[in-house]
């Protein structure tokens, strides 16, 4: 249903670009189809498009980042997420993508600074609570890391992964029964 749902955004962005082929707010919100339905070179060229008619459009440049990430270019994404913050500095979702780049190349501290910055501008993303969760986890701050967790599933109930995280969090922190129940949540949602 949501590749349906892309599919149709992506031809209502088409159509507009039709009527009006300069328009930046068209070319950004094709790109994050496009990267929705997994067609991420072709949402780097939107997203080039989009900043051609507005070189200043933070968003444009959050989104050039995530399909330049999904591409496999973490340090130009990096620069995407930095150009998009120094435009706009609290834009929830250039921080949560630059600190999962940040994560995935070990600098946990700054990337925890990002999870943080993004949850102050967008403190309703069960993902971001989540993935400060696993980067507290991997630095040994259970009790916060329960926090986070126990944030993400308020949100999403149904979010294995903060089901997952929260129950080996417990597991470091003696409450072994609660992370049982929580193993067991994650298993009737994976169950491979």
């Amino acid at each position: 249903a949501a590749h349906h749902q892309a599919g149709e955004a992506e031809r209502a962005f088409r159509s507009a670009l039709t009527i009006q082929p300069a328009c930046q707010y068209s070319w950004q919100g094709l790109g994050a189809t496009l990267i929705e339905q997994g067609k991420y070179a072709e949402a780097v060229a939107a997203c080039r498009s989009a900043l051609e008619a507005d070189p200043g459009m933070a968003a444009a440049h959050s989104t050039l980042g995530l399909a330049l990430m999904k591409l496999g270019r973490t340090n130009d994404a990096i620069a995407h997420y930095a150009e998009a913050l120094r435009l706009q500095p609290d834009l929830a979702d250039a921080h949560y993508n630059l600190a999962n780049a940040q994560a995935g190349q070990g600098q946990l501290p700054a990337a925890r600074e990002h999870f943080e910055a993004s949850l102050r501008s967008d403190p309703g993303s069960a993902d971001a609570h989540n993935n400060l969760g696993y980067l507290l986890s991997r630095e040994g701050q259970w009790d916060r890391a329960e926090s986070e967790f126990r944030s993400a599933l308020a949100l999403r109930p149904d979010l294995w992964q903060a089901h997952y995280g929260l129950a080996a969090a417990l597991v470091r922190l003696g409450q072994v029964p609660e992370a049982i129940a929580h193993y067991r949540a994650t298993l009737v949602a994976q169950p491979e």
